[in-house]
C-alpha cells in the first residue's frame, strides 16, 4: 500500500547493470520491466547486478541494488557400481541413482540400455532377464528438465547360478546313478 494514495507510484528493473540497452550512457536505467512485482530469467551464467527504481509523481526517487549470481546448469551424476552381476535367465534388479543441481530426482529421465537388445525408460528400479551367458554393457543416460544428461557405462557379468545346470547323481546299490540309467 503506498503511504500517499493520492500519489502515483513507478517502478523500473534493469536486470543486467552491464549494458545499456536503451544508448543513454546510463548502464542501470533501462527500464526492462516497469511492474513492482516481477520475473526475470538471465541468458548466461555470470554475476548481474539488479537494480529497482521506484519514483512517485512527484520526483522523489528511489533505487537499491543488488548481486544475482547465475550458475550454469551441470548435468546429474548417476550413482552406480562400475560391475553388477547378474544369474542366466534370471529377473535382476537393477538400481542407481542420480542427483542433480536443479532438478528434483523425481523429475529425472532415465534411459536404460541393457547391452542385449533390451532397453527401459523406468525411474529406478528396472528389472531385466539376460537369456546368455556372457558380459553385457549397461548403458545408462539421465536428463534433468534442461536437457543436460550424463551417460554411465557398468558391465554386467552373467552367469550360470551354481548347482543349476549341475548333473545331479544318486547313489543306488553302490553304483552311480543319473535318471535311472548307470554312469560308468
Amino acid at each position: 500500500d503506498p503511504p500517499d494514495p493520492m500519489k502515483t507510484y513507478s517502478f523500473a528493473w534493469d536486470f543486467d547493470a552491464t549494458k545499456d540497452l536503451n544508448l543513454d550512457g546510463i548502464y542501470d536505467n533501462d527500464d526492462e520491466s516497469t511492474t513492482l512485482l516481477t520475473e526475470h530469467g538471465f541468458t548466461a551464467p555470470g554475476v548481474y547486478t539488479v537494480t529497482l527504481t521506484g519514483s512517485d509523481n512527484t520526483g522523489a526517487r528511489a533505487e537499491d541494488t543488488c548481486k544475482v549470481t547465475v550458475l550454469e546448469n551441470q548435468p546429474p551424476e548417476i550413482n552406480v557400481p562400475n560391475a553388477m552381476q547378474a544369474y542366466v535367465d534370471s529377473l535382476t534388479n537393477f538400481t542407481a541413482t542420480a542427483t542433480d543441481d536443479f532438478s528434483p530426482a523425481h523429475l529425472l529421465r532415465w534411459e536404460w540400455d541393457f547391452g542385449d537388445g533390451g532397453k527401459s525408460q523406468d525411474q529406478p528400479p528396472v528389472f531385466h532377464t539376460y537369456n546368455t551367458v556372457r558380459a553385457y554393457q549397461l548403458r545408462i543416460r539421465v536428463y534433468d528438465q534442461e536437457q543436460a544428461f550424463s551417460d554411465k557405462a557398468v558391465t554386467v557379468n552373467v552367469k550360470e547360478k551354481e548347482g543349476e545346470n549341475g548333473t545331479t547323481y544318486k547313489v543306488e546299490n553302490g553304483r552311480l546313478v543319473q535318471r535311472n540309467k548307470m554312469v560308468r
